[in-house]
């Protein structure tokens, strides 16, 4: 149908003719699209459902784990939901929240305290921690900083990973995307 994959995200493509852009996500079997033409989202929409089966929900509110509020000016996409059942997984619900993602006086080290008798927790922790930067760039630095101690981790590791954890509750999760047409 003429779209393009965006360089930057294997799974974007878009659209455009004139003045109007279509924009579509593909993850697995979920698409999610959106376009500055209703004419052109319309006629998007009818030429899948003869190609496909499909079923349209209507407009996003929840895709992939990201909850989806949209008005006039924004687009306000939160993980929320998500943050709240990672802290209940690893039993982290009840913890107090903190203001930094790491404190001021940590020096993590390849080999400084015993390594942890179960690395899975802490692997699954710092995966599932990897996933919520999307929204968290405030996190990112020192999300990607314990992943270089997947290998082997170690006690001051995993209190740095739950301490990331910690932060993200804290604070609110928002990112607000505003689209302009060119």
């Amino acid at each position: 149908m003429g779209f393009t994959q965006c360089p930057y995200d294997q799974s974007l493509f878009y659209y455009q003719q004139g003045l109007d852009v279509l924009l579509l996500l593909i993850y697995v079997d979920d698409i999610l699209f959106t376009g500055s033409s209703p004419s052109q989202i319309s006629a998007f929409i009818t030429h899948l459902s003869s190609v496909f089966r499909m079923k349209d929900l209507g407009d996003v509110h929840y895709f992939i784990g990201l909850q989806i509020t949209r008005t006039d000016a924004a687009l306000t996409i939160t993980e929320t939901r998500y943050l709240l059942s990672l802290l209940h997984k690893f039993g982290l619900a009840g913890a107090k929240p903190v203001a930094t993602p790491i404190a001021s006086c940590t020096t993590l080290t390849a080999t400084n305290d015993t390594l942890l008798f179960d690395p899975m927790p802490f692997c699954q922790l710092v995966g599932s921690l990897q996933y919520l930067t999307l929204t968290r760039p405030d996190i990112s630095y020192v999300v990607h900083h314990v992943c270089q101690y997947m290998k082997a981790p170690r006690e001051p590791h995993l209190i740095t990973v739950k301490r990331i954890s910690f932060i993200s509750r804290a604070l609110s999760t928002l990112v607000f995307i505003l689209f302009q047409c060119p």
